[in-house]
Order: structure tokens, then sequence, then C-alpha cells
């Protein structure tokens, strides 16, 4: 048996084929979106208690800062925080 493929033919199943990987393409991209933002956000849900031992020490840093300026004391308790910051700067590292 012979078979016989005409170009025309064979143009359309390239054609066909080009379509279907079109389509693939199309409905792959927000999938791969949601699977990026996905690991995104478990990356921000890992990393959030440093961020928020963080801020802590930068709110109680700008506490000491402004209590120094009122009343020109409190040395020691900037002191405590500068350590404070100096450790957490270690443990990031």
């Amino acid at each position: 048996m012979d078979y016989t493929i005409s170009l025309g033919t064979l143009f359309w199943l390239c054609g066909g084929l080009a379509a279907l990987i079109g389509i693939l393409r199309t409905v792959m991209k927000p999938v791969n979106q949601i699977e990026d933002h996905e690991r995104r956000i478990t990356d921000l849900e890992s990393e959030k208690d440093q961020r928020k031992k963080t801020d802590d020490l930068i709110l109680r840093s700008l506490n000491a800062m402004m209590n120094h300026m009122i009343d020109g004391n409190n040395i020691e308790g900037m002191k405590a925080v500068r350590k404070e910051f100096q450790d957490n700067a270690l443990k990031s590292k």
C-alpha cells in the first residue's frame, strides 16, 4: 500500500500543529504565573519572622534615640539596642 500526502495536506497538518502548540503555550502561561506567585508567597512567609524581628529592633532603636534626644540620658539603653542590632546582623549573615 502506498500512501501519498499532498503538499496542501502537509501544510494543513503543520499549521494545525503550530496552532495547537500556540494554544498550549497560551494555556500554560497563567499556570506558570500561578506557580511563580506561590513560590514567591512561600519565600515571603518564610522570611516573615526575621522581618518582624528587624522591624522590632528598628522601632526600639528609634525609641532609644528619641528618649536620648529628649532627656540626654539613656546611654545604656542605646548601647543595649546597638548590641542587639550587631547580634542580629551577625545572625543574618
